[in-house]
């Protein structure tokens, strides 16, 4: 199964900091299966709501999640400063 490269970050990014799968989970507000699922690329790629919600577990900060898209730090500063 291919895995949604956006997912691939998160749960390489989770593992760096060392968090459970399931204290993720939590913080997402889906079971610890779906998660795991995601992760395996068993499931289609998670909605943006749960993909935000995800991203704003501690460690894995919206910045971060912007530039892993492709976004550039620079772009989004100067879109928000104005």
């Amino acid at each position: 199964m291919d895995v949604d490269p956006l997912v691939d970050r998160l749960r390489t990014r989770r593992r760096e900091l060392q968090l459970t799968q399931a204290r993720v989970a939590r913080a997402v507000g889906v079971n610890e299966g779906t998660l795991r699922r995601w992760e395996l690329g068993h499931d289609g790629p998670p909605k943006l709501r749960v993909l935000d919600r995800w991203a704003a577990v501690p460690g894995l900060r919206l910045d971060w999640r912007l530039v892993v898209s492709g976004v550039s730090r620079d772009v989004v500063s100067r879109e928000t400063d104005t």
